[in-house]
Parts: C-alpha cells; sequence; structure tokens
C-alpha cells in the first residue's frame, strides 16, 4: 500500500507539472529482458522482471527534459535526460539516476543509455509508445539492464 500511496503521488507531481508544461505523458510497464552476467547484477534484476513505468517525453519545441520514473518492488528510480537534446532516446544519449533500491539512496550523477521508440517521433497527440534498449549502470556500477516498455499516454 505504501507504494502505491508514493507511486500516485509521483505521478501527480509529474502529471500536474506536465499540464503546465504541455509535456506528454505516459504510462505503462517495463519488462527487464537482459541483464549484464556478472553476479551482483543478477541478483539485483531478473529477465521478465517488470517496473511501473512513466514516462515524461519531450515534444518538437519544449524547453523540459525527459524523465523516466521506474517503480520496482525493490526501489524506485527517476532517470533525467542530461543529453544537450534533453531527451532519453537515441543513441549517445546520457542522464542522471536518482532513486531508493533497498531502503539506500542511489545517484548514478552521469550514464548512458541507448532507448528507441516507436512511433520514431513523439507528438502531443501520440497516444501509444514503445520504448526499447538499455541503461547503463542502473544503481549498480557496470551493470547494462536492458528493457521493453509498452506505454500508454495519460488524458
Amino acid at each position: 500500500m505504501v507504494m502505491r500511496g508514493a507511486a500516485a503521488a509521483a505521478l501527480a507531481l509529474i502529471v500536474g507539472a506536465s499540464a503546465a508544461q504541455a509535456d506528454v505523458v505516459f504510462k505503462g510497464t517495463a519488462v527487464v529482458t537482459a541483464v549484464t552476467n556478472t553476479a551482483v547484477c543478477l541478483a539485483e534484476y531478473d529477465v521478465g522482471e517488470a517496473f511501473a513505468i512513466t514516462y515524461r517525453a519531450k515534444v518538437s519545441g519544449e524547453p523540459a527534459k525527459e524523465t523516466l520514473q521506474g517503480i520496482g518492488t525493490d526501489g524506485a528510480y527517476l532517470i533525467t535526460a542530461t543529453s544537450s537534446g534533453g531527451l532519453l532516446r537515441g543513441g549517445g544519449a546520457t542522464a542522471r539516476i536518482d532513486g531508493v533500491a533497498y531502503a539506500q539512496p542511489v545517484t548514478v550523477t552521469s550514464t548512458t543509455l541507448s532507448l528507441t521508440s516507436a512511433p520514431a517521433t513523439i507528438a502531443a497527440s501520440t497516444n501509444y509508445v514503445t520504448l526499447s534498449g538499455y541503461i547503463n549502470n542502473l544503481a549498480i556500477p557496470g551493470c547494462r539492464v536492458t528493457f521493453r516498455m509498452s506505454l500508454a499516454r495519460l488524458p
């Protein structure tokens, strides 16, 4: 119940911010499809593990940077684009990760990721998005986690 309350509060903040900035917000599920084959990475992430996702996409002309919030059974992360274009999508993207895992704060000041979106261009009228790709150093140095996310736009 606490996790649901925290998720609802975080979602309310993101939705409130998006209304003021006219960002497009999507919600859905991410499923882990692969992880780095190291003991520490395999201990944290399982292929098939699911995360509740809220994704604030940057549409053309918007100044805000993209963010991706993931909530799982053992932690929650906020991934914020630090790339010059403000996108989490595309090759060579960089991001900051803040969150909590096993009741311990987690901060990764800079990491790389590669997420591909379908459709490739997200507009204010886009209703559904699929993101697939990887995030490096997801709370664990040297741990690459590969995902597939299915998301629907919030009204």
